[in-house]
Parts: C-alpha cells; sequence; structure tokens
C-alpha cells in the first residue's frame, strides 16, 4: 500500500470522531393531549397522541425536521335526531416535514420552532343508536391531504445528549372530505405535549 494510501486512510479514521461528536441530529419523542376542532358545532373531547420528530442540523441555529403524529380518536358529544342517537368520533395521523430554528441560551435550556408542511389521513366513524328492537350500526370513511403545521416549544438539556421539551403544536388541515360531502371542513389540532430528546 502506498504512502498516499496510508496518510488518506489515518486522516479518515482520524476524522471519525470528530464527525461522531459532532451530534448533528436529534431524535424528539412527545406525548400530548390533543384538541380537534371540526368547525361547526362540533365539541370533540381532548385526545391522546404520540408524535416522533428527526432533526438534522443545518446549521447552528437551524434544523431539517421531519416527523411523524399519531392521534387516538377523540368523540364528539352525543347528539340526537328523529331516527335515535349517533355519536362521531375523529383521529388522524400526519407526516410532517419543514425546518427547526432554535436558540440556545448560556444555560441548559433552549427555546425552538417548528414548521412546514403535512401529509394528513383522518377517519371520523359514527356510531348510530335507533330505537328498540332496531340495530345500530357503525359507519367510517377517511380522507388524506395536504397542510401545515407550526410549533413553539422550549427544553431543558439534562446532559449533552438528553434534554426534557414541553411543546405546544398547531396543526391545521384544509377542505377535509371536500368532494366526498356536502360539508367539508378544515379541521384544525392544537396539543400540548412533554417529551423527551436524544442528540446523537
Amino acid at each position: 500500500m502506498s504512502i498516499r494510501c496510508r496518510l488518506l486512510i489515518a486522516c479518515l479514521l482520524l476524522n471519525i470522531p470528530m464527525v461522531v461528536s459532532a451530534e448533528k441530529m436529534q431524535l424528539d419523542v412527545n406525548a400530548s393531549f390533543t384538541f380537534l376542532d371540526a368547525g361547526g358545532n362540533d365539541n370533540f373531547e381532548s385526545g391522546k397522541a404520540l408524535s416522533l420528530f428527526f432533526d438534522y442540523d443545518l446549521i447552528k441555529w437551524l434544523a431539517l425536521d421531519a416527523g411523524l403524529l399519531l392521534s387516538d380518536k377523540a368523540q364528539d358529544e352525543v347528539r340526537s335526531d328523529l331516527a335515535g342517537t349517533y355519536q362521531a368520533s375523529l383521529g388522524t395521523r400526519m407526516l410532517l416535514l419543514g425546518v427547526k430554528p432554535k436558540y440556545k441560551f448560556d444555560g441548559p435550556f433552549e427555546v425552538y420552532g417548528r414548521l412546514g408542511l403535512s401529509y394528513w389521513y383522518t377517519e371520523i366513524e359514527v356510531e348510530e343508536y335507533f330505537g328498540t328492537g332496531i340495530p345500530g350500526g357503525i359507519t367510517s370513511d377517511s380522507d388524506n391531504g395536504f397542510g401545515y403545521y407550526i410549533n413553539l416549544g422550549g427544553l431543558h438539556n439534562i446532559t449533552n445528549k438528553v434534554s426534557v421539551q414541553l411543546e405546544l403544536s398547531y396543526m391545521m388541515q384544509p377542505d377535509v372530505f371536500e368532494g366526498k360531502s356536502s360539508y367539508p371542513f378544515d379541521l384544525s389540532v392544537t396539543s400540548i405535549g412533554i417529551g423527551i430528546g436524544y442528540r446523537f
């Protein structure tokens, strides 16, 4: 092996620890309470969601942000009509892609935001209860499309790698069921969550 090849390999091996220690990536896992608003007279109960975000630092104060949000079904109040009673529930899943501006203070604290576009899949389910002797049933439908998200958060670095976070999120899904229903709606999802981050 030539001296040049040996020097090149040695330089690469010496630089590996520097690349690894740069810690340009972060994984965040948040559990949150969600509040869904579909407009009109809906009154959905608060639900729960789990979100995962993967961040890659582009520069010191800005990272590329990619995430996934999974929410459980939040139920509307029970309503009545001439045929009987019914109750709707709504759940959503989202893929998120955007940027994460951030600012680190001298101490262990940091503030950040997230903003970008989302691809959502939302499912609505209606359970109906009729009069005596008439069986009820469940009907469901789903829709997907594009929206956006804006988050604001703060974190406390426990170590150089591990942090705890508090995050407020707002996500908008416009024109849900447009073309499928006479009553399309815009769905907004507001959530407050707590989580943990790990830099690597």
